[in-house]
């Protein structure tokens, strides 16, 4: 999990631009095959909570618990990833 720069988010409503910092997550399964996940802040400089901004394909098509699995992989590498920043 590593920041990589900035997502720029369009607001509609406001019709302004907005910047978050965000952070691609690449795991790998078990035969090799890699997955591919962004997340934004929810808001800039803050990372306790991260928002799914764009996915691999492969991943919208997990079984449920497959994708609980995963995104439990992700939360806890979430969580040890602050303690060194």
């Amino acid at each position: 999990m590593t920041e990589i720069g900035k997502w720029s988010e369009r607001h509609s409503v406001e019709d302004t631009e907005k910047e978050k910092p965000y952070v691609i997550v690449i795991a790998y399964g078990n035969n090799g095959e890699k997955f591919t996940q962004q997340y934004a802040a929810t808001e800039p400089g803050d990372w306790d909570l991260l928002a799914v901004v764009q996915e691999d394909t492969t991943i919208q098509d997990f079984s449920d618990e497959l994708r609980n699995r995963f995104d439990d992989a992700v939360h806890k590498t979430h969580k040890v990833e602050q303690r060194y920043h």
